[in-house]
């Protein structure tokens, strides 16, 4: 009789246990104001309001509401995360907790979550004698460190050098002195980021694409995003000022706070830098829904056509230029005597300048500063010599009273804002030839951008695609085939200049047809790595040559062992002849020496017509050894 009353008590825990779970300490019914205020919620559906949805987070989909938030930490109901009015009914209940003591990991759920509680505070119109605010010392200091008048939406362009800055990046600054009128370096920047210390970046793009590290928010102040962005990666700074009315603003720095408590999965596509900060924005306005596209992709240059899309969301933008591009603008005003002046200064020869106009000597002395601080990578903490060298520097410029020349119309001149590109989805029909045969072609590019594809709002000589398919149809077998993926497929070329001696490179990874095969044995498709560095040159603004020693792996049963290694080499240019017309040109040859050994010649000719914003036509022909292949497509961007 013992042993079944104690199996009868225990089956009682178990299943009370998790009706207690999503209950907090304070019991719904031992406080007649909190069931009014629960009350009062439903029949209001509080739980379905924009705001709390946004707050929270929450997406529908197919199996109803799932917040993104990933962090436990974030919820107060045990099954908070899946169903809103769980949560808000959990929220009020810790509303009414007893005062506790703060320290630095315990809160009062009133200061732990202060956006909810502010909005459900206006909605329900707390009566303080019934539910008493709490005392939150650590958040009002937090709030009047920050203290934003205005925000301002920061994109920095793409940096190829780094596979989690290939799409570029966007942060928020909290503008305390009123944004760019003040003097913002000092003002704290809102970053969301994947939290890794990962230094590999083929295994970090892969983790990042998978969801594979946590992301989190962050604040740092300006100036640090302008040494990393500007400075060290010579990435523009594009500045867009938001219209954000007090209220606004204040929730946003509220629920920032609340973000400390969880963390979300980071997936390079979408749920990244970029959709975070618009997912932030949209708590704090509701009268905007700017997440609300990106189910897919979110790339930042496309996120940032979205915030300007709401008439009166945004202001006009304003450059913040790399450090390169300001000595670069600078040095284009010196003559080929100054150049060599500069060039000799900043080598610390120390060349007599005093024959030279005042405003010409500055000039010189400012060019060689930033030659030299490029040449010392814009380091913080360098040796004795190259600090006494920049301060020299510094210190016979400041003995000058000639005003610094302007630079900023040359500084513009050559930057086009992100909103001014193509948008970074693809889709291409085409019709044409491949050894004879007849074939229809449909092309799917996920992202973003390739050397024939109009350079506007781009980095010049940049090429970055990420899912792109390639199905064809030939008429003769009326088969459906794909032709190729390419997962990742990249090029940077970076015009050779003494002043910045970067190399310029390429690399693929992704199924493709070994088109160079003889005829019979090139339908299979492989897994195939390749990859080249080596030099570019530019002729004006509109023609870049390049050079490139190639390297090549593929495997699959289409090749003979099932795999081959390869070497050699390419050369290339890409034309822009007039604003519509962009041409790309290439030759190469590749050897295999291992799997299975052959040599194959290359020739390619892309010439792409731009037909509008979202349009373009396209031509192209190659050679691959002896098979030839000739198409004619139109485009539309996504």
């Amino acid at each position: 009789m013992h042993k079944l009353s104690l199996l009868l008590r225990c089956f009682l825990v178990f299943a009370v246990a998790p009706l207690l779970w999503s209950v907090p300490a304070a019991r719904a019914g031992e406080d007649p104001y909190l069931s009014e205020l629960q009350a009062e919620a439903q029949r209001r559906n509080l739980d379905r309001s924009p705001r709390w949805i946004r707050l929270l987070h929450y997406r529908h989909g197919l199996w109803g509401w799932k917040s993104e938030a990933d962090g436990r930490g974030f919820f107060l109901a045990r099954r908070g995360r899946t169903q809103p009015r769980e949560e808000l009914d959990a929220s009020l209940t810790a509303f009414f907790a007893p005062p506790i003591e703060e320290d630095e990991t315990t809160l009062h759920p009133q200061c732990r979550f202060p956006a909810r509680y502010e909005w459900l505070k206006s909605e329900l119109s707390f009566d303080p004698a019934r539910l008493p605010e709490q005392s939150c010392p650590r958040l009002e200091r937090w709030l009047s460190r920050l203290a934003p008048q205005g925000v301002t939406l920061v994109f920095a362009s793409s940096y190829m050098n780094n596979p989690a800055s290939m799409y570029g990046h966007t942060f928020l600054r909290l503008d305390r002195s009123g944004g760019r009128d003040g003097f913002p370096l000092l003002d704290y920047t809102v970053n969301f980021a994947a939290d890794t210390p990962e230094r590999n970046g083929l295994l970090f793009a892969l983790k990042g694409l998978l969801g594979g590290y946590p992301g989190r928010f962050s604040t740092q102040p300006y100036y640090m995003k302008i040494q990393q962005y500007s400075n060290l990666e010579s990435r523009d700074l594009w500045e867009y000022p938001l219209r954000l009315d007090e209220r606004a603003r204040r929730f946003l720095v509220l629920h920032l706070w609340e973000m400390g408590s969880t963390h979300f999965a980071y997936f390079f596509l979408r749920e990244n830098c970029s959709y975070q900060l618009l997912t932030l924005l949209d708590g704090a306005d509701t009268q905007v829904h700017l997440s609300a596209p990106f189910d897919f992709k979110a790339i930042p240059a496309d996120t940032v056509r979205v915030v300007l899309s709401p008439v009166g969301f945004s202001g006009p933008p304003q450059l913040r230029p790399s450090a390169l591009r300001t000595a670069f603008a600078r040095r284009s005003l010196l003559s080929k005597k100054e150049r060599e002046l500069t060039d000799a200064t900043a080598r610390a020869e120390n060349p007599d300048l005093s024959s030279l106009p005042p405003e010409r000597q500055a000039l010189i002395l400012e060019t060689a500063y930033d030659l030299v601080r490029l040449r010392h990578d814009y380091a913080r903490f360098q040796d004795a010599a190259s600090d006494a060298q920049e301060r020299d520097l510094l210190s016979r410029r400041g003995r000058m009273t000639v005003p610094a020349m302007d630079i900023s119309s040359l500084e513009t001149s050559r930057a086009e804002p992100p909103e001014f590109g193509h948008s970074t989805g693809r889709v291409g029909l085409g019709r044409g030839r491949r050894g004879g045969a007849n074939r229809t072609e449909i092309s799917l590019r996920g992202a973003m951008h390739d050397l024939a594809d109009d350079p506007a709002g781009y980095i010049p000589g940049s090429m970055l695609e990420m899912f792109h398919v390639r199905l064809t149809r030939e008429d003769r077998t009326r088969r459906a085939r794909l032709h190729r993926f390419a997962l990742l497929d990249m090029v940077s070329l970076f015009p050779l200049d003494s002043w910045a001696m970067h190399p310029s490179w390429r690399f693929f990874f992704g199924l493709d047809r070994p088109s160079d095969r003889p005829e019979g044995r090139r339908e299979g498709l492989i897994l195939k790595m390749s990859g080249g560095t080596g030099p570019s040159v530019s002729v004006g603004r509109s023609f870049l040559a390049y050079a490139m020693a190639d390297a090549d792996t593929g495997a699959g049963g289409a090749l003979g062992k099932s795999y081959r290694l390869g070497w050699g080499g390419s050369t290339g240019f890409v034309w822009r002849p007039v604003e519509r017309w962009g041409v790309w040109a290439e030759a190469g040859h590749l050897r295999s020496f291992a799997g299975e050994v052959h040599d194959a010649s290359r020739l390619s000719l892309i010439n792409s017509f731009r037909l509008g914003k979202r349009w373009e036509a396209r031509s192209t022909l190659s050679r691959t050894g002896p098979l030839r292949e000739s198409a004619l497509f139109i485009q539309m961007y996504l």
